[in-house]
């Protein structure tokens, strides 16, 4: 009852962070810590390419800003507001991009030798949970779509298999949506995870949207999903106000909320069939010297060899710049 009333009381139109970021701006306190910018004083072609705006709230953990290791104001504030808009239970604000997130979940749910459901194409980031944890994948191959190259989602039958042949498995993991958009049916699989008492986990970096809108795919919390990782500097648009959610789910629920940091993974990690290079090229014109795969010469691909290259040449004028001083 003292949780609803305090979501009552929460105000969607208000940023915390934000708010003490300006409040500790206008103090105009003298720094002597990191970062070695100093608000842009000690850097003015930083200050220049990001500007004022931005390095001038970029401090170190402070009392006034709280501490995201162990929230107790502002940024707890911001987490509670983040469960009331997504309809969680709780909610974590996290630093690393979705990767951290999506690691945290299967850290938290998986031990060494549990084993966890998740499909072939799930992103890198739960392979490397796995290392870290020493949980045993049980993989389930989404089929391919021929025409366009990639992996579909999950089918019912192929989770109901997977979870009657590893019943020990501690939890199903799913992609909501996969890179290229692809939904599963979540809400049976969050149905048929619980039935065999397993947790239901959902990477969400993609899928953020689907919090803020209509006619849009279903998303985790709503689903009935343990945890979700969402990633909200992949999704731009400014949502529409959030009304307090009157009906809460009686499951307790988690969602791990990622900072603006960029993943630096453009690819997820596909079943070799559909790895880029691999399908060959539909009957088209032939493709000019120099032009990378994709487009109309080729197969669609996801712009990841394209985007190495142009991080290569970026490195490699910086670095000659940097010989010619």
């Amino acid at each position: 009852m003292n949780g609803e009333k305090k979501r009552a009381r929460l105000d969607q139109r208000r940023a915390p962070i934000h708010e003490a970021l300006e409040n500790f701006r206008q103090m105009r306190v003298v720094p002597f810590d990191v970062p070695g910018h100093k608000r842009g004083r000690g850097n003015p072609e930083l200050t220049a390419f990001l500007g004022q705006q931005c390095v001038g709230v970029d401090v170190n953990s402070m009392k006034p800003l709280d501490n995201l290791c162990h929230p107790v104001s502002v940024i707890r504030e911001a987490e509670e507001l983040a469960a009331d808009a997504f309809g969680a239970a709780h909610a974590f604000l996290m630093v690393g991009g979705t990767t951290s997130s999506v690691q945290s979940m299967v850290l938290t749910a998986c031990k060494r030798g549990d084993e966890i459901i998740l499909p072939r194409n799930v992103h890198r980031s739960v392979l490397n949970a796995l290392v870290l944890c020493g949980a045993v994948p049980v993989y389930v191959n989404p089929e391919v779509d021929q025409r366009l190259g990639i992996s579909l989602g999950m089918k019912r039958e192929q989770v109901a298999k997977a979870i009657a042949e590893h019943p020990n498995a501690v939890a199903v993991l799913v992609n909501n949506p996969t890179y290229y958009g692809i939904c599963s049916d979540l809400r049976a699989i969050v149905r048929m995870a619980h039935d065999a008492g397993m947790l239901c986990l959902a990477d969400e970096a993609h899928g953020t949207h689907f919090y803020f809108g209509g006619g849009l795919p279903v998303s985790a919390m709503a689903a009935g999903a343990d945890m979700a990782a969402v990633s909200m500097h992949k999704k731009r648009r400014q949502p529409d106000p959030v009304q307090p959610a009157a009906d809460r789910p009686q499951r307790p629920r988690w969602l791990c909320a990622a900072d603006h940091q960029p993943d630096t993974d453009d690819l997820r990690q596909l079943s070799a069939d559909v790895q880029p290079g691999y399908l060959p090229p539909q009957p088209g014109p032939a493709r000019p010297p120099g032009v990378p795969p994709g487009g109309r010469y080729g197969r669609v691909c996801a712009g990841g060899n394209q985007r190495r290259g142009w991080l290569l040449r970026l490195w490699q004028r910086a670095l000659q710049r940097q010989l010619r001083v």
